[in-house]
């Protein structure tokens, strides 16, 4: 291994750092992915597999994060077509804060008026409508089970969904290895060395391997090696918060994939929609330990869940008993042992602040923007060094 040298070393193998080697390869750059257990072994795995096409940064007027979406959804679309599905999702409105039929109009507007190439280069039949509101009876006739006190109508769009998130990480892992990406599973980086204050290598194992430059894009744990590398960093790359989505064996209660508000809850949304004959059910929170951020799902978090999903969705009555698989992973929240996420990604050049040359360190909000916040992450990992 000490003979190995690399253009760039990424650490981590979710859907970020797997992003980042592929195009660090199709670039031509001489590139290698560590991963200490298998790809796609955390958040990744757990991902709740929406697309989204950026319809939520309409609402708030944020014009930038919207084409980075709508751009990233296509980009797997376009480079995975078998793999990505077209999925109606509806959203009743009972006119709370955004969400009222005024507002869902005015941002379907704006989506036909800035986006009106997002089917460019998309096949036929994968291509995606532009949203409607619907009425308050064709809400109804579409979700049975809707609250009908106070219904203005329906938000009724369309996104991508992978129905198996697994195969989509093959493939693009596949890929990756075919432009040059050594992709190497089960290795773990203890350290990164540093000579004259520039990258020089990676610890790995009981060797080392050269690098002129190393992307720490380990999820959750980047904050840990971030700070165990570079002393002076001062950066903060969120603290862990338990996701988690079920499979439940149910009967879909509507024509549409349903995001709902839970009635008296602010704990979010809750994304229902059909799969394999089952209901997919997303996302849960538990707040994290950060001493112990392996925080598994218990049954009590799970019964909790169901409880604010059967609140959401009358009808819909899923027991525990009826939970057919869980997925779960660590995201960024804000603050220790907070379910409020961080909403932006953070990209932090460690030379730029008075740390060593040649590392980055990313974490990442979103698998939609994965290829944009790959190509962000590479600009600064190759202007810094």
């Amino acid at each position: 291994m000490q003979d190995e040298n690399y253009d760039l070393v990424i650490v981590g193998g979710g859907i970020h750092g797997l992003m980042i080697g592929l195009q660090a390869a199709e670039s031509g750059h001489r590139a290698l992915l560590l991963e200490k257990d298998k790809l796609a072994a955390g958040a990744t795995g757990g991902w709740y597999r929406i697309l989204h096409g950026g319809l939520r940064y309409l609402q708030s007027l944020d014009m930038r994060r919207f084409r980075a979406s709508l751009e990233d959804s296509r980009w797997f679309l376009r480079s995975f077509p078998d793999l990505v599905s077209r999925q109606a999702f509806l959203m009743p409105l009972y006119g709370e804060g955004l969400k009222r039929p005024c507002v869902f109009r005015a941002a379907f507007l704006m989506e036909r008026s800035i986006g009106p190439d997002r089917n460019r280069g998309v096949p036929q039949e994968k291509r995606i409508p532009s949203g409607r509101v619907l009425s308050p009876a064709a809400t109804r006739d579409a979700f049975p089970g809707a609250r009908s006190e106070g219904l203005l109508g329906g938000a009724h769009w369309e996104e991508l969904v992978v129905p198996d998130s697994n195969a989509l990480i093959a493939a693009l892992a596949e890929r990756a290895r075919a432009a040059g990406l050594d992709i190497r599973e089960g290795q773990e980086v203890t350290g990164v060395e540093f000579e004259a204050e520039h990258v020089t290598a990676v610890r790995c194992g009981a060797g080392k391997i050269g690098a002129m430059r190393v992307i720490l894009a380990a999820g959750y744990a980047t904050q840990a090696l971030a700070e165990s590398v570079d002393p002076t960093c001062r950066a903060r790359f969120g603290f862990p918060a338990n996701a988690f989505n079920l499979m439940v064996k149910k009967d879909f209660p509507a024509t549409s994939g349903l995001s709902l508000s839970v009635p008296g809850d602010a704990g979010g949304m809750i994304f229902l929609y059909p799969s394999e004959g089952k209901t997919f059910l997303g996302t849960g929170y538990i707040p994290v330990d950060c001493s112990h951020p392996d925080t598994e799902v218990s049954e009590e978090a799970i019964a909790r869940f169901l409880a604010r999903c059967n609140l959401a969705c009358p009808g819909l009555d899923a027991r525990p008993e009826d939970v057919t698989s869980v997925s779960r992973g660590m995201l960024p929240a804000a603050a220790p042992s907070s379910l409020k996420l961080l909403d932006r990604d953070v990209i932090h050049d460690h030379g730029a602040e008075g740390g060593p040359r040649g590392l980055v360190s990313l974490s990442s909000i979103k698998f939609t923007t994965a290829p944009s916040v790959a190509r962000r992450v590479l600009r600064c990992a190759f202007a810094a060094g």
